[in-house]
């Protein structure tokens, strides 16, 4: 019975250090993963992955059973874990950043709808692609891709030795990426607005007498929601690209 209890003792750190980096990864990312599902759920679905990976690893012995030595490892464990979730949301949030500055360019900056999968309030052109973009995420095998590079985690940063596998390059491209996609995706629209908001100061500067401003919020609105419905086909087809290249930018953040 001792010798029992020792096995499972050995097997302890390396599983719990694991399903935090599992959970830090699953946090981060929306619905079905995050803030959308239970946190008793997320738990379980962790720990049952990390006996998996586990054993499939044999993580016996990964860190001694000090308290020092294993909450270190788990603050190491934390932010790989959010450091690996980024990088798949990271094609979700480059869609969502645009459809923040496509709303803004169209007038829509006011309006606000409540997302829940993520909780958070978002303008409605950012909650429309972000949904679609989630979708598109599943159908594409995003959450394969997750759990593909968690375990190639296990191999390239065992449990213990997360601070060591993480590259500080990826992790900065990483949020320029992020910006530089959103705004590559939405700067048709953003171009298409300047130049409707610049014919609309041209028409009132050279036709003073009309008072078209009541007008331009109305025009500018109908041109940028049918701008942001022909480009919706091609925003779409982009973030496919990106949430495919999910496992390439995995490999640059482990440095593998």
């Amino acid at each position: 019975m001792v010798s029992v209890f020792r096995e499972i003792g050995q097997w302890i750190p390396g599983v719990f250090l694991l399903s935090v980096r599992i959970a830090a990864a699953m946090a981060t990312l929306p619905a079905p993963f995050g803030g959308g599902s239970l946190v008793a759920v997320r738990a379980a679905f962790g720990v049952m992955v990390a006996i998996v990976l586990g054993v499939a690893a044999d993580v016996r012995d990964a860190v001694p059973l000090d308290p020092f030595a294993l909450a270190f490892a788990a603050l190491s464990e934390t932010l790989l874990g959010i450091a690996i979730g980024l990088v798949a949301r990271a094609a979700i949030a480059s869609a969502e950043a645009a459809g923040e500055l496509a709303g803004g360019a169209i007038g829509m900056g006011f309006a606000s709808t409540f997302d829940p999968s993520s909780g958070e309030d978002k303008q409605l052109p950012a909650a429309v692609l972000g949904g679609i973009s989630m979708l598109l995420f599943l159908s594409l095998g995003g959450h394969h891709m997750v759990l593909s590079g968690l375990a190639a985690s296990v191999r390239l940063a065992p449990p213990g030795a997360a601070f060591g596998a993480l590259s500080g390059d990826a992790i900065v491209a990483l949020g320029g990426r992020v910006i530089a996609d959103g705004l590559r995706l939405a700067s048709p629209i953003l171009a298409t607005m300047l130049g409707v908001q610049v014919g609309i100061a041209i028409v009132a500067r050279s036709a003073s007498r009309i008072q078209i401003f009541p007008l331009s919020f109305a025009a500018a609105s109908a041109i940028g929601f049918s701008l942001l419905a022909l480009a919706a086909p091609a925003i779409v087809e982009s973030v496919g690209v990106l949430i495919g290249q999910v496992p390439e930018r995995l490999g640059e953040l482990l440095g593998g």
